[in-house]
């Protein structure tokens, strides 16, 4: 993990000194320092801290630091920039809360939303599969009534999630998705 995405984290989990913490854990030999980048010294050491995590605050933590790490790379995707691998963590990090959106429905709209933005990114460079993945989690977050409360967003990701399962033939789902399409269509172009 880059240094500058290790402190925004470590704030957000509110570390008062994020240097002072990520020098410590350096120095004790749980992480290792290259470049500008921060590694646990070996996998084993990355599970056995994760293991140390509760199962309920995992979901929640995936959740925040993802909706964190995605509030600061989101200005650069709205400028028109690529997005880099650290959009595409944080979106990862957010569907693994799933069961925390869940409890808070009123934040559901905005992740469809920003699994809309993650396939259509994903699908620019030709990462279909993932930009399937982004779709079914999108459709996820809608809400029941999604086809006449949020029906634009319904038809951007059943379009892309057909686009995204036609380029990996998956013809069943390309079937499936397009059929939604059209028993819910308002009008078509």
């Amino acid at each position: 993990i880059d240094k500058s995405t290790m402190d925004l984290l470590l704030k957000d989990a509110q570390i008062r000194s994020p240097t002072v913490a990520i020098s410590e854990a350096i120095k004790k030999g749980f992480f290792i320092e290259m470049e500008s980048k921060i590694n646990f010294v070996h996998d084993k050491v990355q599970q056995a801290a994760y293991s140390l995590i509760p199962q309920d605050q995992r979901e929640k933590d995936h959740l925040r630091f993802g909706l964190a790490i995605c509030s600061s790379v989101l200005p650069s995707l709205n400028e028109g920039n690529n997005p880099d691998d650290v959009f595409f963590v944080a979106m990862n990090q957010i569907n693994r809360g799933a069961s925390e959106i869940a409890k808070d429905p009123s934040r559901k709209p905005m992740i469809a939303e920003l699994n809309l933005k993650a396939a259509v990114c994903a699908m620019k460079l030709s990462d279909f599969s993932s930009a399937f993945n982004y779709c079914v989690h999108g459709v996820r977050n809608l809400y029941e009534d999604h086809w006449q409360s949020q029906y634009d967003l319904s038809l951007q990701l059943c379009d892309q999630g057909a686009q995204a399962a036609c380029a990996l033939g998956n013809v069943k789902m390309v079937k499936y998705l397009a059929s939604k399409i059209h028993a819910n269509s308002r009008k078509y172009e």
